[in-house]
């Protein structure tokens, strides 16, 4: 922007504030006549924002504030049925091995860290986004096994499957991402998943502290674009994507064309098609439109979050010192899903409690349409339901873990 001063940068956000996924804001209630005031954060887990990092160094050279970061070694804690609990350490990861059942295994599982720790680093240090034809040649050469296994890519559990990783804890441990990705182990790509997990074991994982939440990250970001003069448009939402030619000419918003000589979309897979679909006589938009009918529609996500006393976290402090907690559910349980994530952020309220956060993922697109269409119509009843639901993640939660029948739940 000050390169191209002419420039005019306009950002469109359907939200009230900036931030997408990353958005954290403050929620009052009241509970025995005592007002409460805490943080909806979704507690995510990055890296590289250190001094000196990668995504440290951006932020500097756009002028950005940085956050306040605090380290995660712990990263979750697994509670498997009538097993001993295994926590997921960053830099030990190979402790993982010493569940294996054979001397064999336990070699099939350490050769898997090593497949995965080679094709990140691969990927991240000898791989080009859009090679030319020289640099792919290049690549052949020296990343080998990476090409490979990018274009014969399947699914991240085929891939522990083929390793030969039989022991269930193991693979359990192994897909237990699957509670925050709202993506099943036997669909999500190989090649996506083994970067992502690998990226949280080498480098240092943080997560915002000292009243920073991602969302500060957000402010600070929309704040400096705003200094250097570009236009942010909150509580806005684009119809459609215009398109003349070959190419968008801009977006409808309300009843109002607004040109532009350029447009960028970033959102959600399942709002993208309606955006575009006026663009479909173009052969890019076409094929775009095609890949996107073939993805599988997002999963829905139920979060309840209940006010516990802080006696129960004083008795079991790890519910704070690991990000978060995975629970195996016996079969049959009223939840369509093998696990129950957890997780109690690191924030006392009156002195007195914390918040206890679930999330279970919905996978039943005919489930998700049925609540969309329950807020629509009836939103009482939606929020009665909502509250039921609560309350029943609570009781499957009572069932695996004895702490919370001796501190129930205070409030949800």
């Amino acid at each position: 922007k000050i390169d191209r001063p002419d420039d005019k940068v306009v950002i469109y956000n359907g939200n009230r504030i900036p931030g997408g996924f990353c958005t954290a804001f403050k929620k009052h209630t009241s509970y025995q006549n005592e007002k409460i005031t805490y943080t909806v954060n979704i507690p995510l887990i990055t890296s590289d924002f250190q001094p000196g990092d990668p995504l440290a160094n951006l932020l500097d050279y756009m002028g950005v504030k940085n956050l306040n970061w605090k380290v995660i070694d712990n990263l979750f804690e697994y509670y498997p049925l009538n097993e001993e609990p295994f926590v997921l350490r960053g830099k030990d990861p190979e402790s993982l091995a010493n569940l294996a059942s054979s001397p064999k295994e336990k070699a099939n599982v350490m050769k898997f860290f090593s497949m995965m720790k080679k094709f990140y680093n691969d990927l991240m240090e000898k791989c080009h986004l859009f090679p030319n034809p020289i640099e792919a040649i290049g690549m052949l050469c020296r990343t080998p096994s990476a090409i490979i296994r990018i274009l014969t890519d399947g699914t991240y559990l085929k891939t522990i499957d083929k390793i030969g990783i039989k022991t269930q804890t193991i693979r359990e441990i192994l897909c237990a991402a699957e509670a925050f990705l709202g993506v099943e182990a036997d669909l999500v790509s190989s090649a996506a998943e083994l970067s992502m997990i690998q990226s949280f074991l080498q480098n240092t994982s943080l997560q915002p502290t000292d009243g920073d939440t991602f969302q500060t990250l957000s402010d600070n970001l929309a704040e400096r674009f705003k200094e250097l003069g570009g236009k942010l448009e909150l509580q806005t939402r684009v119809k459609k994507v215009t398109f003349q030619g070959k190419k968008a000419t801009g977006v409808i918003i309300g009843n109002e064309n607004i040109s532009a000589d350029s447009v960028v979309i970033a959102t959600a897979q399942d709002v993208i098609a309606p955006l575009i679909e006026d663009g479909a006589y173009i052969s890019s938009i076409k094929k775009r439109l095609k890949k996107i009918e073939k993805l599988p529609p997002p999963n829905s996500d139920y979060y309840s979050y209940f006010l516990i006393d802080k006696k129960a976290i004083e008795e079991k402090p790890e519910l704070l010192n690991t990000a978060y907690h995975i629970y195996k559910l016996p079969e049959n349980n009223e939840i369509d899903n093998w696990k129950l994530p957890v997780w109690v952020p690191n924030e006392l309220i009156n002195d007195k409690y914390y918040v206890l956060t679930m999330v279970i993922t919905e996978k039943d697109q005919n489930k998700i349409d049925e609540w969309v269409k329950l807020r629509d119509t009836n939103l009482q009843k939606y929020t009665e339901e909502k509250e039921k639901m609560a309350w029943k993640f609570i009781k499957t939660l009572q069932d695996v873990e004895p702490l919370f029948v001796k501190y129930p739940p205070l409030k949800h």
